[in-house]
């Protein structure tokens, strides 16, 4: 491997690196909020959402109390699996640039998101009014697999593409 190859592949080793690790924390200050702030920060952000649909459709969904707790359980599990796609995306991505092979790289990268989500949990234990819920690390694993499903799909289309071109420069004898 040339020079400029090895230094592209470390400069992004160290860029996705740095992506999971500020996930991981930005997931880990999410989670020490206290309940109470926690909620309401879903709360909010519900009624924004709810809003935002509300004026492109314009309508009035006119939820219930119940409705609107409904939807706010939805936007936090949501949530969960969201940060973890992408925590599973960018792990996975850093396994695969390390060279190592699919299977060993996609079992270590599910195990160590699987263990940050079950070490987010247990943390919040010891949060005011938070839980650790096994629902979350349960939802936060089945995030991490769409997120690995979703580099295999980008990396199925890479080599796709790169097939065809090569390909089609390929000279037909005559």
């Amino acid at each position: 491997m040339d020079k400029i190859k090895k230094r592209r592949k470390k400069t992004g080793s160290v860029l996705i690196a740095l992506l999971a690790l500020v996930t991981y924390f930005h997931i880990l200050k999410l989670s020490s909020k206290p309940g109470e702030t926690s909620s309401q920060q879903s709360e909010s952000l519900s009624a924004l959402i709810i809003g935002f649909f509300e004026k492109i459709l314009k309508t009035d969904f006119d939820l219930t109390g119940n409705q609107f707790l409904q939807f706010e359980g939805f936007i936090r599990k949501a949530a969960h699996f969201t940060e973890y796609a992408l925590l599973g995306f960018l792990v996975y991505s850093l396994f695969l640039l390390w060279g190592r092979s699919d299977v060993k790289a996609a079992v270590r990268s599910f195990l160590l998101v699987v263990g940050l989500a079950s070490f987010d949990e247990f943390l919040q234990i010891f949060i005011p009014e938070r839980f650790a819920m096994v629902k979350d690390v349960i939802i936060d694993s089945i995030g991490c697999l769409a997120g690995m499903l979703m580099i295999r799909l980008i990396y199925f289309i890479y080599v796709s593409r790169k097939a065809k071109a090569d390909v089609s420069q390929e000279k037909l004898p005559l």
